[in-house]
């Protein structure tokens, strides 16, 4: 599976791009900037 380089490239950024998703999402719900989760009815 890794012996094409794209599919390292493709491992490397999904371990650096994951943690980074991971705190702004928690950012952005604590600063109350989600505005899709409270649709009005």
């Amino acid at each position: 599976m890794f012996e094409f380089e794209f599919m390292r490239n493709a491992l490397c950024a999904i371990i650096l791009v994951t943690p980074l998703f991971g705190i702004l999402s928690t950012m952005v719900v604590s600063n109350r900037m989600a505005f899709f989760s409270h649709l009005p009815e």
